[in-house]
């Protein structure tokens, strides 16, 4: 093998090993985070609740910003347009700010926008298709059962969905 033969090889192998490392972190990043999904969904199970129930909402509801500042008249105020039938939920999300030295704020805002001051630090929406194509009865029930769950159950909360 001359020199250039071995420069070449070397090359390859680098490209090859740096492949090799990069595939294996996607991989153990994918696994990890189907991990933890798994013992979420095990914790929920063996609190008892309605797992179908729970899969129906997850799949609609939206909580932005988490739980750590989980605020009961927001999930109030999304429980009572659901069950109103007013379907406020599909045009704009229910929150609340902190600005300045103010802090809870309740605000609802349209999709994709924020308020003209201060920044959310919890709501309550929609997924894309559930805001284009609203909610049947099942549906309102989940969330209903769903958003009920996150007012009674400090534990359910820890293993709810956030996104």
């Amino acid at each position: 093998m001359d020199l250039l033969q071995v420069e070449k090889a070397l090359k390859l192998n680098k490209e090859n090993i740096e492949a090799v490392r990069s595939e294996y972190e996607r991989k153990t990043n994918y696994y990890e985070r189907e991990r933890e999904e798994l013992l979420r969904l095990k914790s929920l199970n063996m609190q008892g609740v309605d797992m179908d129930k729970v899969t129906v909402a997850e799949k609609i509801l939206v909580f932005n910003e988490g739980f750590s500042r989980f605020y009961p008249d927001v999930i109030r105020e999304a429980i009572e347009d659901i069950v109103s039938g007013e379907d406020k939920l599909r045009k704009e999300y229910f929150g609340i700010k902190d600005y300045d030295r103010f802090r809870n704020q309740e605000i609802s805002c349209s999709y994709g926008y924020g308020p003209s001051h201060g920044s959310v630090v919890f709501s309550v929406g929609y997924t894309r298709d559930y805001r284009e194509n609203g909610l049947n009865d099942v549906e309102r029930n989940a969330c209903l059962y769903y958003l009920n769950l996150l007012l009674k159950s400090e534990e359910f909360r820890k293993n709810a969905k956030s996104n």
